[in-house]
């Protein structure tokens, strides 16, 4: 599912956040969404995960606006992780089951279950799910709220700083898992990110964000030094080693 952002507006009070904003996100892509503090990437993502509301401007998943969606239609087809998390008293695999809230009538299945424990699988997760969240490390709390969100089976999941809290090792591993869905299931996937490098790797498509627009949007072909430079206002140099962009300060 294609989800399409057209001439969204957005401020907090007299600040303005979006303005005219546009962008496609495409199914089986991970999107990443780059710029500096402020530039909008965070509310961006919570407009199209309708948790705030534009001033103007529609959102619309393939010919469905989602701002008409209900809640439960919304959480069936979107999962929506943000940079911070409340944590209840639960272990690893009571939190991933409510993950399947929208799916179930009265109680959970042996089906949702089993949904639980191959998301868990996939993430390297499985040795937690007897595990209080209240005991993991915010790298590990990172990655099973990711794994809720999968659980969820959207078609759309947005990722907000989802590598924020996690050590080198853990962030390619759940950016391969991540990236993984998206090409098995044809998730739409849109993250925003600080670590120009690692969204270089993983990511297929680039929304770079300058002064609430897009500055520029596509492959690995917008990641060019003159362009990054304008969006983070500072020198940077993009070079290529072994096959892969590497960007740093000039």
């Amino acid at each position: 599912m294609e989800v399409s952002v057209a001439d969204l507006c957005f401020a907090y009070g007299r600040r303005e956040v979006l303005n005219g904003f546009d962008c496609r996100l495409q199914p089986g892509k991970l999107t990443a969404i780059l710029g500096i503090n402020g530039a909008g990437k965070s509310t961006l993502l919570k407009i199209i995960a309708c948790l705030e509301r534009p001033r103007a401007g529609t959102v619309m998943l393939d010919d469905e606006d989602l701002a008409g969606l209900s809640p439960h239609r919304l959480a069936r087809r979107l999962g929506y992780v943000a940079q911070h998390h409340v944590v209840p008293r639960l272990t690893v695999f009571e939190y991933l089951l409510i993950g399947r809230t929208p799916y179930r009538s009265r109680r959970y299945a042996a089906m949702d279950e089993h949904i639980v424990a191959d998301v868990l699988a996939d993430m390297g997760l499985t040795a937690f799910a007897d595990r209080w969240l209240g005991e993991l490390s915010g790298g590990e709390l990172q990655q099973v709220v990711i794994a809720r969100a999968l659980v969820q089976r959207p078609r759309v999941l947005l990722l907000d700083e989802p590598t924020g809290n996690l050590d080198l090792k853990n962030q390619v591993a759940v950016m391969a898992a991540v990236r993984e869905r998206a090409r098995r299931d044809e998730l739409t996937v849109a993250f925003s990110i600080h670590d120009i490098n690692l969204a270089a790797r993983f990511a297929d498509r680039f929304l770079l964000l300058r002064d609430g627009r897009v500055l520029a949007a596509g492959g690995a072909e917008v990641l060019a030094a003159e362009t990054l430079s304008r969006v983070y206002d500072v020198p940077l140099t993009v070079h290529r080693l072994d096959g892969r962009l590497l960007i740093l300060p000039a």
